[in-house]
C-alpha cells in the first residue's frame, strides 16, 4: 500500500518504516493521519467579499487574522464554537456553532450598516 486514508481525516503516504518490520508481529505505525483543515473568513452578505482584520478563534484558541485571506484551522471532526471579532461587530463578536465533517471552507456572513 502507498496511501492511508480514513473518512474524516486527511490522508497520508505510507511510512518507510512499515516495510522494514512487516511480518515481525510488532505494532507498526504505517502513517499519521491529519485532522481536517477548516478555512474561515468573515464575508459581506451582499457579495461575499472577504473582510480583512477579523480575529478568528475556535473553542477559545486564537487561530489568526483574516488580513491575508481565510484563516486555516486544523480541527477534529465534530462540534466546535467559532468566535469572529472585528471592530465593525458588537464587542462580544460573532459567536457561532461550527460543525466539522471534513475539510471545509467557511465564510461567516455579516451585514454592515451603510
Amino acid at each position: 500500500a502507498d496511501f492511508v486514508s480514513c473518512n474524516g481525516w486527511r490522508s497520508c503516504s505510507v511510512g518507510a518504516k512499515s516495510e522494514q518490520v512487516q511480518g515481525t508481529g510488532r505494532l507498526v505505525e504505517v502513517g499519521r493521519l491529519g485532522t481536517p483543515i477548516a478555512q474561515i473568513s468573515l464575508v459581506t452578505c451582499c457579495c461575499a467579499s472577504s473582510i480583512p482584520n477579523a480575529r478568528v478563534s475556535v473553542n477559545g484558541v486564537h487561530f489568526g487574522m483574516t488580513d491575508l485571506g481565510p484563516v486555516s484551522c486544523s480541527l477534529r471532526m465534530g462540534d466546535h464554537q467559532l468566535l469572529v471579532e472585528h471592530s465593525f461587530l458588537p464587542s462580544q463578536g460573532l459567536n457561532l456553532p461550527l460543525k466539522i465533517q471534513g475539510a471545509t471552507t467557511c465564510g461567516v456572513p455579516v451585514e454592515f450598516p451603510l
